[in-house]
């Protein structure tokens, strides 16, 4: 209804607008616009997402800084024998007191989620969260005890990945092209 005042006020109740939600037309239509028309727009609105404003960039920082601060300090409350449950209490906690909203926080070890935290377990932190109706995400890995030779080859693999990913993207660059070169990089 707050559309439809919108667009009345603004002599909009003949135009043909672009949509990404194409219930909009028909919801339009029923509630008294039935001249109101329709065009499938969903790749413009994405290309004109993408586009930030210095604001925007802001509170993606924003975002961004909160993730890895609560992030960090969900990993250093790791023990062994801390439920894993306590992890996303920690980091839901963490992100609020940044005045963000978790969205998630996903733990795991080689797949499968365990109960407590165990020594010597790698474990993969993937973590979500909002901030403004803009998101943080990030992932990262941790364990209690001491890494084998087996997690320090495959922690400089991911290392290796991330230099070649920082190293390529600019604007232009599509993501597809890093994503392969960072799974070559990764691969080798």
């Amino acid at each position: 209804y707050a559309l439809k005042k919108a667009l009345k006020d603004a002599g909009l109740q003949k135009a043909k607008l672009g949509t990404d939600d194409p219930r909009v037309i028909t919801w339009l239509n029923g509630m008294g616009l039935p001249d109101v028309k329709g065009v499938e727009a969903t790749t413009i609105f994405r290309e004109i997402r993408m586009v930030k404003s210095d604001t925007e960039i802001g509170i993606l920082r924003k975002a961004a800084a909160m993730n890895e601060e609560a992030m960090n300090a969900t990993i250093a409350s790791l023990r062994v024998g801390l439920p894993q449950s306590e992890l996303e209490i920690t980091y839901n906690t963490e992100i609020a007191r940044r005045g963000g909203k978790a969205v998630y926080l996903s733990t795991g070890t080689m797949g499968k989620r365990k109960s407590t935290v165990q020594r010597n377990q790698l474990i993969t932190f993937d973590g979500l969260c909002e901030y403004k109706h803009y998101l943080g995400d990030m992932g990262r890995f941790a364990l209690c005890g001491e890494p084998t030779p087996d997690i320090l080859k495959r922690a400089a693999a991911v290392k290796l990945g991330c230099d070649t990913a920082y190293a390529m993207i600019k604007p232009g660059v599509k993501g597809k092209d890093v994503t392969k070169a960072v799974v070559d990089a990764v691969r080798k």
